[in-house]
């Protein structure tokens, strides 16, 4: 609880101390989020939080290159309006998560650039952090008008500045996150003429993601702080997101501007599991590596707008993401709690008093078993992923049953190690020990046949017939062909 409270007054601090410094813009990549009305700021799931939140990179440390490109419906003369982006994120291991960025945006006389290099890191498994160093460039065509047009002739026809931004996110929950982007931290100025000043609007955007079942929920609210006007603009973005199928995801959203729908297909989606023992130091690791090849889909309608817009706007992207990680069996316990904790490995193994003595036959011996979301460990590995919702429920539910059968076996076990001690104490003459272990046996275990068959035998070696025939008839009702009890009744 101590920990997580100084979490929190961190999450706080921070926040507070960036209020008022920052914004929030919907125009940036990726075709997720765009058909999310550009939430993206606790929600990103892919290398494209690096425009969004670089914190978030480190949540998905997968090797990934990620894509779209746009153009825009306007009904506009010479137009020509474009916007590309791409994205490519590399996992660093202990060290975080690496990402290169850019987007690219063209008009007919006109160009804006953006390239950068993002960086995130988890602090712990709820708290993150992340930081972004981004290049800008702007730049105008020639043609006859600027050609001769006074202001390019007295300036130059292009600018370029650095700037940087900063990102947290925090985990309230598993289902629950916050996060927290700054942008623009340095306000670059990007003005062409050197008597005038263009700088880039400051930003802050708060947003959270809510996950239920098959639904995510995003919000997010930022504030633009115009260095030019000093004014400040209030945005908001409101969208859901719904897993229809496994490879499946239906998006829609709303902000100031626009009306959003998209969805997400995932055309190849492969997992790949093994284990072996690492030769540094005999640990059990697990190697995990995975294939997603996706196609995003994104369509938006402006609510608010002069220009003539009659078909909308549709964007097409593809991702892909390689995902290679190793780690000890250990490690994942401790972050995965067991639906399962124990399993069956039906082993006959024959435990012996001496070479004089009967033998006791133990059945069934019993190992750890983790099973985890899509990952059984157990002295194999079995990988469940890419089924029906039902089909996952009914291996739950057969899982359970095997665990209830489990627990049976694992006290019928326990009955045994006492009928053990009871024949050891049998054949030293200790008759009362003897006796005393059967009972604790039949106690665990009461439809054990072989605890009354021993007690039985230790009463009559007593001299006790009444009490032997009586433990002796149990026996009977519950095993009626066990073969120690043969000749012992009437037929």
């Amino acid at each position: 609880m101590k920990n997580t409270n100084i979490k929190i007054t961190v999450f706080l601090v921070l926040l507070l101390c960036t209020l008022d410094l920052y914004s929030f813009n919907f125009f940036k990549g990726g075709l997720r989020n765009y058909s999310l009305a550009g939430t993206g700021v606790a929600s990103t799931n892919d290398v494209s939080a690096s425009g969004y939140n670089p914190s978030l990179l480190n949540l998905n440390r997968d090797f990934s290159i990620l894509t779209d490109s746009r153009v825009y419906f306007y009904d506009l003369e010479n137009d020509d309006l474009s916007f590309n982006y791409f994205a490519l994120g590399v996992p660093l291991g202990r060290y975080g998560s690496l990402a290169l960025s850019g987007d690219i945006f063209n008009a007919n006389l006109y160009d804006e650039n953006r390239y950068g290099l993002h960086w995130g890191y988890s602090l712990t498994d709820d708290f993150g952090i992340g930081t972004s160093i981004n290049y800008y460039s702007i730049s105008y065509g020639g043609n006859e008008y600027t050609q001769n047009d006074p202001f390019f002739v007295d300036n130059n026809t292009d600018k370029a500045a650095l700037d940087l931004d900063f990102g947290l996110y925090y985990n309230l929950s598993q289902q629950w996150r916050l996060g927290l982007s700054s942008k623009n931290i340095l306000q670059s100025d990007l003005a062409i003429d050197s008597s005038n000043e263009e700088q880039l609007n400051r930003e802050i955007l708060i947003g959270n993601n809510y996950q239920y079942r098959k639904f995510n929920f995003m919000l997010d609210l930022g504030l633009i702080q115009n260095a030019v006007t000093e004014e400040n603009e209030l945005n908001y973005a409101l969208a859901s997101e719904y897993k229809l199928y496994d490879n499946l995801a239906i998006r829609t959203g709303i902000n100031n501007n626009d009306l959003t729908f998209g969805f997400g297909f995932e055309i190849i989606d492969k997992e790949y599991v093994s284990s072996y023992r690492s030769s540094y130091n005999s640990k059990k690791m697990i190697e995990t590596k995975s294939v997603v090849f996706s196609v995003d889909y994104a369509f938006s309608y402006p609510l608010l707008s002069d220009l003539a817009i009659p078909y909308g706007n549709h964007f097409v992207g593809l991702s892909f993401k390689f995902g290679n990680s190793q780690s000890s069996e250990d490690e994942l316990k401790k972050h995965v709690s067991p639906v399962v904790e124990e399993a069956i490995v039906e082993i006959p193994v024959k435990a012996s008093l001496d070479n004089s003595k009967p033998h006791v036959l133990v059945d069934t011996v019993y190992v750890d078993k983790i099973i985890r979301d899509t990952i059984v460990v157990v002295d194999t590995i079995e990988v469940i992923t890419g089924v029906p919702e039902s089909e996952y429920q009914k291996k739950i539910q057969e899982l359970n049953a095997a665990y209830t059968k489990i627990k049976t076996y694992k006290t019928n076990n326990q009955a045994l190690i006492h009928i053990t001690n009871a024949t050891k104490y049998y054949y030293s003459s200790d008759f009362e020990k003897a006796i005393d272990e059967c009972n604790k046996a039949i106690r665990l275990a009461p439809d054990m046949a072989l605890a009354y068959i021993k007690l039985g035998s230790i009463y009559y070696r007593q001299g006790k017939a009444d009490l032997a025939m009586k433990n002796w008839k149990i026996a009977k009702r519950l095993d009626p062909k066990n073969p120690e009890l043969e000749g012992l009744f009437d037929d």
